[in-house]
């Protein structure tokens, strides 16, 4: 695979996973989001990591799930012992 408007350079493509992160805040709380964004009109997100590689992503009805629970935010704020 190549870029078009350069036609000499390689491109790698590869499948990827969206990505649960956890951030710890203050007063004992957590953040959990998703990485990348789960938008409701798109089934595929392609995201250029380099200039020359691009992960692929799959969103899933697992996936959708998981962000319907994080909420409209992207985002869940959860204290440390739940």
């Amino acid at each position: 695979m190549y870029w078009k408007d350069t036609p000499n350079i390689r491109v790698e493509i590869v499948k990827g996973e969206p990505e649960l992160l956890v951030k710890k805040e203050k007063q004992g709380r957590l953040t959990l989001e998703f990485s990348p964004k789960i938008t409701e009109s798109q089934n595929i997100l392609n995201i250029k990591e380099t200039p020359t590689r691009i992960k692929v992503i799959e969103i899933t009805p697992e996936h959708r799930r998981i962000a319907e629970i994080l909420g409209m935010d992207n985002k869940l704020n959860v204290p440390i012992i739940a």
